[in-house]
C-alpha cells in the first residue's frame, strides 16, 4: 500500500499543475478576445512625447516607464510561482519536520536571547543560549538513560512464570465460583477457559529446558550474522535520531542568528497602508506561540515533579522514570496525561507497592486515582493560571485537534495542533473583521493575570543593592 502512495501523489501533483496551467492559458485567451479598455494611468501619445522632449531638454536620458502587467500576465506568473512553491515543498518534504521543530525551538528560546542581548552582542547571546540548550539536553539524557535501563532490567528480571501461575489459580477460583450461575457461566465460561488454557501453555513452555547445541563454525556464522543484523536494526534508528537532533539544532541556530535580518523582510512586501495591521497580527501570533510553549514547559516541570513525588510516596517502582514520562507526555494536551497513567498502572499491577502491603489490583486503582487527582488539579487550577489566555480554546477543540493532528502528521502534529488551531483562530477573526466589518464590541472583563506575569511585575518592583536611581528626590 505504501508503494502505491508515492506514484498516486505524483500523479495528483502533475494533474494539479496541468490544471493550473490550463486555467492560466484560458485566462490569456479570454483576455485576448476582448479589446483592453483604456486606463487613466497610461499617458496619451502626445503626453508621452512631451515628457520625452522635457527629459531631453533637461539633459536627462530618455527613459520609457515600464508598463504594468496585464491581468492574464499576473495570473500566469502567480500560477507558476504557486507551482514552484509546491515543487519546492514536495522536494524538501523530508526535512519539513526538522525545520518546523527548529523553528519552534528558536521561537521558544527567543525571549532568553533577547534578555541576554541587553548585556552582550546578539551573536554571543545566541551562542550562550544554545550552549545552555545543549547542556540541558545532555543533563536530560543523563537523567533519563539510567532510569530507562533500570526499568528495562526490572521487566527482564520479573518472574512471569509465577505471575502466570497466580493468574491460572485466580481464574480457576473464578470459574468455580460461577458454577451456580447459569447465565454468567454461559457468557463468561468459554472466555475464561480460553485465557486459562493460554496461560497454562505459556507456563509449560517456560518450564521446558533450553536445548544444548554444539557450537561449530557452521552454527556460529548464522548466529553472528543474526546478532549483527539485530544490532544494526537497534543502532540504526538511534544514530538517525542523534543526527536529526544535531541538524535540528544547527537549523535552529541559523534561524536565531538571522532573526533580526529576516524580521524586516516581510513588511516590505506589504503596502504601507497595511503594515501596522500586519505587524500587529504577527505580534499576536508570535505572542500566542511563545506563551503556549512557555506554559507547556512550566506544566511539564510541575506535573513531572508531582508525579515523581506521588509515586515515590505510594511506593511505585521507578517513580523517577514515571515522572519523566509524565512530564514529556504533558506536551500532548488532553491525551498525554492519560497515556502517562498507563505504565504507572501496569507497574502497580505487576510489582505492587514497595512501601505498603496492598493487593496489586487495589494498589493499581490507588495509583490511577493519584493520576486522576493530579489531572483534575491541573485542569482546574494550574492551566488557567499558567497558560492564561495563550490559546483561548475550548477543551473539546483541543482534544479533537490533537487527535486529528496525530492521525494526519504523527507525533509532531499532536504536539503542534493546539498552537496551530489558535493561530488559525486569530487569522480567522482578523479576516472576519476585515470582510464583514462588524461594529466594535464593548470592552469585556480584564483577563486573569498568570503566575508568570505576576512574577515579572513583582520582579520589576525590586530594588537591587547598589542600583542607582536617576532623578532627584524631593
Amino acid at each position: 500500500m505504501a508503494d502505491r502512495s508515492e506514484p498516486d501523489r505524483l500523479t495528483a501533483f502533475s494533474l494539479g499543475a496541468l490544471a493550473g496551467i490550463a486555467v492560466a492559458v484560458f485566462a490569456v485567451l479570454f483576455r485576448r478576445l476582448a479589446p483592453p479598455a483604456p486606463t487613466a494611468s497610461e499617458p496619451a501619445e502626445g503626453e508621452q512625447d512631451s515628457l520625452s522632449a522635457a527629459s531631453q531638454a533637461q539633459g536627462r536620458p530618455d527613459v520609457t516607464p515600464s508598463s504594468a502587467w496585464t491581468t492574464p500576465t499576473k495570473y500566469i506568473v502567480g500560477v507558476f510561482v504557486f507551482l514552484a512553491a509546491l515543487v519546492i515543498v514536495y522536494i524538501g518534504r523530508g526535512v519539513i519536520p526538522m525545520v518546523i521543530t527548529a523553528a519552534v525551538l528558536a521561537l521558544f528560546i527567543n525571549p532568553l536571547i533577547h534578555y541576554l542581548s541587553r548585556r552582550m552582542s546578539w551573536g554571543r547571546a545566541v551562542a550562550v543560549t544554545y550552549v545552555l540548550v545543549m547542556l540541558a539536553l545532555a543533563a536530560g539524557l543523563l537523567l533519563v538513560i539510567p532510569s530507562l535501563l533500570d526499568t528495562i532490567n526490572l521487566f527482564i528480571d520479573f518472574d512471569y512464570q509465577g505471575l502466570a501461575g497466580d493468574a491460572v489459580s485466580g481464574l480457576e477460583r473464578l470459574i468455580a465460583s460461577l458454577q451456580g450461575n447459569v447465565v454468567l457461566q454461559t457468557a463468561l465460561g468459554p472466555v475464561l477457559a480460553a485465557v486459562r488454557s493460554a496461560l497454562l501453555n505459556y507456563a509449560e513452555q517456560a518450564q521446558l529446558p533450553i536445548p544444548v547445541q554444539d557450537i561449530t563454525l557452521a552454527t556460529l556464522v548464522p548466529q553472528l550474522a543474526g546478532t549483527l543484523v539485530t544490532l544494526a536494526n537497534i543502532l540504526g534508528p538511534v544514530v538517525t535520531l542523534l543526527v536529526s537532533i544535531v541538524i535540528t539544532l544547527l537549523i535552529s541556530l541559523q534561524m536565531s542568528l538571522a532573526a533580526r535580518h529576516v524580521a524586516g523582510w516581510y513588511p516590505d512586501l506589504v503596502p504601507d497602508v497595511y503594515k501596522p495591521e500586519l505587524i500587529s497580527l504577527m505580534g499576536e501570533i508570535s505572542q500566542t506561540w511563545t506563551s503556549f510553549l512557555r506554559g507547556q514547559l512550566t506544566l511539564m516541570l510541575i506535573i513531572g515533579t508531582a508525579i515523581t513525588l506521588g509515586n515515590a510516596v505510594l511506593g511505585v517502582p521507578q517513580a523517577l522514570f514515571l515522572g519523566i514520562i509524565a512530564g514529556l507526555l504533558e506536551l500532548i494536551p488532553s491525551v498525554g496525561p492519560t497515556l502517562a497513567a498507563i505504565p504507572a498502572v501496569l507497574l502497580a499491577l505487576l510489582f505492587g507497592s514497595t512501601h505498603f502491603a496492598i493487593i496489586p489490583i487495589v494498589f493499581a486503582l490507588l495509583v490511577l486515582g493519584l493520576y486522576v487527582l493530579i489531572q483534575f488539579i491541573e485542569n482546574q487550577f494550574l492551566v488557567p493560571k499558567v497558560m492564561g489566555d495563550a490559546v483561548n480554546l475550548p477543551p473539546v477543540i483541543v482534544l479533537v485537534g490533537t487527535i486529528a493532528g496525530a492521525m494526519a502528521f504523527g507525533v509532531l502534529g499532536a504536539l503542534l495542533a493546539t498552537p496551530v488551531i489558535a493561530t488559525g483562530n486569530i487569522i480567522f477573526r482578523y479576516a472576519y473583521r476585515k470582510i464583514l466589518e462588524p461594529p466594535p464590541l464593548p470592552p469585556g472583563p480584564e483577563p486573569e493575570t498568570s503566575y508568570w506575569e505576576a512574577f515579572k511585575g513583582w520582579a520589576r518592583g525590586l530594588r537591587l543593592p547598589g542600583r542607582r536611581i536617576s532623578g532627584r528626590q524631593n
